[in-house]
């Protein structure tokens, strides 16, 4: 996905500007391929969903390393469906949770937590899928910012993310 390299790209030149570094990229051709599929039930529906996210990676200095998950979102998921099952970001939401509540995520990523970053199209869906993320009970593993905030960044410690259940913006690092 074009707009997951575009993520890639920023994120590497804000990370190298300020020493750090993506010491590990998965894009999401290989998070699609079947042995890198992970599957959560989520608790209110018992439904098996797929954890896919766009991408993933690692961002290291020393020995401080963070782990986040990437959503490219464009706006062609609807936010938050009346009709139960269907694919929105509530459900995708809902199955992030169980991924972290249920720990596989330690095993697969040897990590020991993640955040989803999630790049949108603007200020209006920023607040949306964030509004919606609360609602259901998203914590603070969940950030957001747009593609504009993101290109327009020249360092890592650049306060472009808002995060579910924060005031105010976040720096990344």
């Amino acid at each position: 996905m074009l707009h997951t390299n575009d993520v890639r790209i920023a994120l590497n030149l804000a990370a190298a500007s300020d020493g750090w570094e993506i010491v590990r990229w998965l894009d999401d051709r290989t998070l699609r391929r079947r042995e890198m599929k992970e599957y959560v039930t989520l608790p209110e529906t018992g439904e098996r969903v797929a954890i896919v996210p766009d991408g993933f990676f690692s961002l290291a200095r020393g020995r401080d390393i963070y782990h986040y998950f990437i959503e490219a979102d464009l706006a062609t998921v609807v936010g938050l469906s009346s009709k139960s099952g269907r694919r929105d970001w509530a459900r995708k939401v809902r199955a992030y949770l169980a991924y972290y509540q249920s720990g596989q995520y330690a095993k697969r990523y040897k990590a020991q937590s993640f955040r989803v970053l999630t790049v949108t199209t603007g200020t209006g869906r920023l607040e949306n899928l964030r509004h919606i993320t609360e609602e259901i009970g998203g914590r603070s593993i969940f950030w957001f910012t747009t593609y504009e905030a993101l290109s327009e960044q020249s360092n890592i410690a650049a306060p472009i993310w808002s995060v579910a259940n924060r005031e105010g913006q976040s720096a990344l690092i």
